[in-house]
């Protein structure tokens, strides 16, 4: 079985995903080909 870590970026201005496999880091594209979204936090 293969390891992989994973880690957010949550910003105040925008948050990324990034995730290490095989030794690789890279950035996950969270919405078509965008690394970065605007960051919000809602609660009721």
């Amino acid at each position: 079985m293969q390891s992989a870590f994973g880690g957010i970026d949550f910003g105040t201005s925008n948050s990324t995903v990034g995730v290490i496999r095989d030794g690789r880091a890279r950035l996950v594209a969270l919405e078509g080909e965008q690394h970065t979204l605007p960051s919000a936090v809602f609660f009721n």
